[in-house]
């Protein structure tokens, strides 16, 4: 978990072997993820996975907060306590590189995921008693308020996809009998 202050982007496109949540501190200009570029400003939240590729192109200062997990966080968590994130979860966080640009659209959980975020990071950096425990409660309701991001947005999907297969098949049945001079 941590900042960066910058006025350009050096690392170019990348990838990584770790899931990333960055949030858009400050700034704006355009994030490019697997090959396609989306405008971002103050207030966005991206998710990237392992096999997502990506690069920022800043127009003037940028503050990005990361939090940068692997499939350990889940673990370890469930090791820690009887209560552990599902497997559910994992899947829906390693596996969600369909989403199209900032996750994140509803302000309230915006706003709180930002809280949150700026909590863990100072927890993070602290290192106080007990703050590892706290940082993994932290982190937990930052990855349930994102999985329930991502599953919605995956059943809207999965919805638009069922409407496209139902108008496909529609125009399909008046193309094949429209010249049919019975109906």
């Amino acid at each position: 978990v941590f900042e960066l202050h910058l006025n350009e982007w050096p690392y170019g496109t990348h990838t990584h072997n770790f899931c990333e949540l960055i949030f858009v501190k400050k700034g704006y200009g355009h994030h490019t993820i697997n090959n396609t570029k989306f405008s971002f400003s103050s207030g966005d939240i991206f998710l990237l996975t392992p096999e997502d590729n990506h690069s920022f192109g800043l127009q003037g200062y940028t503050n990005l907060l990361y939090i940068k997990f692997t499939e350990q966080v889940f673990q370890e968590k469930s090791e820690r306590t009887k209560y552990g994130i599902s497997d559910i979860f994992s899947l829906s966080l390693f596996h969600s590189h369909t989403i199209q640009g900032s996750i994140v659209k509803d302000t309230r959980d915006a706003k709180n995921l930002f809280l949150l975020a700026e909590v863990l990071l100072e927890e993070f950096t602290i290192r106080a008693p007990y703050s590892h425990e706290l940082a993994l409660e932290l982190f937990r309701a930052i990855a349930t308020i994102v999985v329930r991001k991502v599953t919605k947005f995956k059943q809207s999907n999965d919805a638009l996809e069922n409407d496209r297969a139902r108008i496909a098949h529609i125009l399909s049945y008046i193309r094949q009998h429209i010249a049919r001079e019975d109906r």
